[in-house]
């Protein structure tokens, strides 16, 4: 899903009556991810793990991906039988 859609679902009026107990993994791309989204997401949902995604139909699917607790400004590791290519860099992008 995109950041803006759980944004509305974490602002939902229902959702503290709602059973999201089975809930355990979000997975969230198509757009930039803030820290403040998945702060809320903890708060409102615990245990359940907050992933970013990166992909484009040209690829058919995700090429990368990242647990968002461990760096929501990072693409992630490719997904398996991926292999990934960066072609222009601009000067403000470090490439770790």
């Amino acid at each position: 899903m995109t950041p803006s859609l759980l944004n509305n679902i974490l602002h939902h009026p229902n959702l503290s009556s709602m059973d999201t107990s089975s809930l355990s993994a979000i997975t969230l791309g198509g757009a930039p991810l803030v820290q403040s989204l998945v702060d809320r997401a903890k708060l409102l949902l615990p245990g359940v793990t907050v992933s970013q995604a990166y992909g484009c139909s040209e690829v058919a699917g995700v090429v990368s991906r990242v647990k968002a607790d461990i760096d929501i400004l990072s693409l992630g590791k490719p997904v398996l039988h991926t292999q990934v290519k960066v072609n222009g860099l601009f000067h403000w992008y470090e490439l770790c």
